[in-house]
């Protein structure tokens, strides 16, 4: 026989609880009552042990309704807990995620709009120096054999210069104000090969005096004019890159601050519900 626990009373004014224990022998039941003191909200599982030990009553496998109350209370917590670290692990994430993206697509957008083009602007500038450089040999000689390399490496550079201004403005120009510049140079640049060529047709005659009035009044105005130009141009992209580059790190920093913040904000969070799991655990 075992003893079974069939009913309970407890006393909060004086934090104690009678249990009954009855076992039927023989058709008429016996009944023995133990008494805890103390913790009189203590659990049945954890009493049922107790009694146990004091040879009261028999560890029952009977297990209590609002014990299984409580259990079913703890796993919904513990779900709910872990629901809550999974939901700010991947708000942390996708918000990491979303920032390295648009911080990539800023970064990639200046390399490809902006320093590509900021690197033509720079070739031109080059290749212009080039001619400006030939012509003035071209100038210097006498015999032909001697002014034709420099003629066909002006012929090239004027080329190159032109096949750099087609891809500038295919779609290298950022914005309204790059398109108005890229225009100017273009339209100055026209002004000046009318020069060179009067240059070069002077040359090409021997005819020294008539190059130099040429020189003079066309072809080094026109040169200058167009140099002030595109370094305007080289200028005004430098600071453009500038600009999009703290935009970018802005951007950057912007996306990181938030994805900190949420990180932070899942953790008190976590830790908050943990505490207050283990409190009303008792």
């Amino acid at each position: 026989m075992r003893w079974r626990a069939s009913s309970s009373s407890c006393s909060a004014a004086r934090m104690s609880c009678w249990r009954w224990a009855c076992i039927t022998s023989g058709g008429a039941p016996r009944c023995k009552r133990w008494r805890w003191r103390g913790n009189w909200s203590i659990t049945w599982p954890r009493l049922a042990r107790m009694a146990a030990m004091r040879g009261s009553i028999a560890p029952t496998s009977v297990v209590p309704h609002e014990f299984m109350t409580m259990q079913l209370t703890v796993n919904q917590r513990l779900v709910a807990i872990m629901a809550g670290a999974l939901i700010a692990l991947l708000g942390a994430g996708l918000i990491a995620f979303f920032g390295s993206q648009k911080l990539s697509e800023d970064l990639r957008q200046t390399d490809q709009a902006v320093i590509h083009s900021l690197a033509t602007l720079s070739s031109i500038e080059r290749n212009f120096l080039l001619i400006r450089v030939n012509a003035l040999y071209h100038l210097s000689y006498d015999e032909a054999d001697l002014k034709k390399p420099h003629e066909q490496v002006i012929l090239r550079n004027i080329s190159e210069i032109e096949r750099q201004f087609r891809e500038y403005e295919s779609g290298l120009a950022a914005n309204p104000r790059d398109n108005d510049l890229l225009r100017q140079d273009r339209r100055l640049f026209a002004i000046y090969r009318t020069a060179l060529d009067k240059v070069l047709a002077a040359s090409n005659a021997r005819d020294r005096e008539a190059a130099i009035v040429v020189v003079e009044s066309e072809w080094k105005p026109a040169g200058e004019r167009l140099t002030q130009a595109l370094s305007e141009h080289a200028r005004y992209k430098e600071r453009l890159v500038e600009q999009v580059v703290q935009q970018s790190l802005q951007s950057g920093q912007r996306y990181t601050l938030v994805a900190v913040v949420a990180t932070v904000a899942g953790a008190v969070l976590i830790i908050a519900a943990g505490l207050l799991f283990k409190r009303s655990l008792g």
